[in-house]
């Protein structure tokens, strides 16, 4: 905790804010000149960069 105790809750903010908007441009620049009927596949491949929590393996 020690490590989140040093770091400034402006910044803190601000990185929790930014992320979301960087993986949706993300998401645009990647699908920009595709087909509508690869869009599905790629966005498919692309699940776990927009997962927040990891998924649980059995």
């Amino acid at each position: 905790m020690g490590f989140l105790s040093s770091i400034d809750p402006l910044v803190f903010i601000v990185v929790v804010a930014i992320a979301p908007v960087i993986r949706l441009i993300s998401l645009v620049v990647t699908l920009r000149g595709t087909t509508p009927s690869e869009r599905p596949a790629i966005i498919r491949a692309l699940a776990d960069f927009f997962r927040v929590l990891p998924t649980r393996r059995r």
